[in-house]
């Protein structure tokens, strides 16, 4: 409660032990089948990021926090490659763990 919603990787650099993925895409229903506008999804955005508290990254909703720090957080533009639906709210989050990463690796966490 309070964290960012799912996340699923759409990308990663295993060098940089990095993945990035969409926590909100504009007028796209979620997991609890809600939906929101790309305004108020820039909105929570701004707010969570000036909270400062880029730790809140859980695994599948479980509520712990990993030590996984958000190193960028932003709102895709029009002709983004990479998140091409224009207000899509984008996380990167670095994994430091071994265990985790390896998870990620073997795309047994995604």
């Amino acid at each position: 409660e309070g964290g960012l919603p799912q996340v699923l990787i759409q990308k990663q650099d295993e060098e940089q032990r990095i993945v990035m993925g969409a926590v909100y895409v504009p007028n796209v229903v979620d997991s609890h089948g809600d939906y929101a506008t790309a305004d108020t999804i820039r909105q929570a955005c701004y707010e969570f990021m000036a909270k400062g508290d880029t730790t809140a990254v859980d695994i599948m909703h479980d509520n712990v926090r990993y030590g996984l720090p958000i190193v960028e957080c932003f709102i895709s533009r029009k002709g983004d490659p990479d998140f091409p639906i224009e207000g899509t709210w984008v996380v990167t989050v670095h994994i430091p763990d071994d265990d985790i990463w390896s998870l990620v690796k073997t795309q047994k966490l995604n």
